[in-house]
């Protein structure tokens, strides 16, 4: 077994810089990015990368039971 982890915050922030730090202490993992925010709506996606096995899946598949390696941020469809 594992952890899966789903995402999903509503954040309301004044445009300008931010730093953002994403942590899943669970999983000792801790993701922070400096970010400008432009005027209007800004988007986030986060993405939990999970670790993978050679032994039991083929290479780049991920598998939630390993546990998870990191988080990808996205704003506004770029990755930081």
């Amino acid at each position: 077994m594992g952890w899966k982890y789903r995402f999903r915050k509503t954040l309301q922030l004044l445009p300008g810089k931010h730093r953002i730090s994403i942590a899943v202490p669970l999983a000792d993992v801790v993701v922070e990015k400096e970010v400008v925010l432009k005027e209007g709506i800004n988007l986030f996606h986060l993405t939990p990368i999970y670790n993978t096995s050679i032994i039991s899946r083929p290479a780049h598949y991920s598998w939630y039971s390993k546990g998870l390696h990191s988080v990808v941020i996205e704003l506004n469809g770029e990755t930081l």
